[in-house]
């Protein structure tokens, strides 16, 4: 018997790994959310997204940084775009329900246990020296959980 429930994954949410940027690409994966075993999430379409990143250099992330949000299989090698190349820009509200961006999906994706949920960034810090600093970084994916519930 599964327990439907909303909910939040963001950046100290239990099963994140988190890595720095590598500049301007997008090899690496900022935060990468490995689903915990026996639960499972409904991305839908009308969830939201926010993201609030800070570089290298102690300031934010300039406007023209890009950032995708990716679901992948078990292996954490195949990918399916959930949220599209989007300038960071677009991505800062948390709370002006006008300015929300929801994931781009036509129809609910399930994402079950051990595959993951990553959030990638290709852009270089302010200075141009950087790049993606997680650890001072935050975002948050307001979403569907569904966990066994214990008997």
């Amino acid at each position: 018997m599964w327990k439907t429930e909303r909910c939040e994954i963001n950046s100290s949410s239990t099963g994140i790994t988190e890595l720095d940027g590598k500049g301007a690409t997008w090899t690496a994966d900022i935060w990468d959310f490995k689903v915990p075993i026996n639960q499972r999430f409904i991305l839908k379409p009308g969830d939201t997204f926010a993201v609030y990143l800070v570089g290298d250099d102690a300031a934010e992330m300039p406007k023209s940084t890009k950032v995708r949000v990716v679901v992948r299989d078990v292996t954490n090698e195949a990918a399916k775009p959930i949220l599209k190349d989007c300038l960071y820009q677009r991505l800062k509200s948390f709370s002006d329900r006008n300015q929300l961006v929801t994931l781009e999906i036509a129809q609910p994706i399930v994402v079950d246990s051990e595959e993951h949920i990553v959030v990638m960034v290709n852009g270089a810090d302010a200075a141009g020296t950087g790049d993606t600093d997680a650890s001072a970084s935050h975002f948050k994916l307001l979403t569907t959980r569904e966990r066994k519930a214990s008997w």
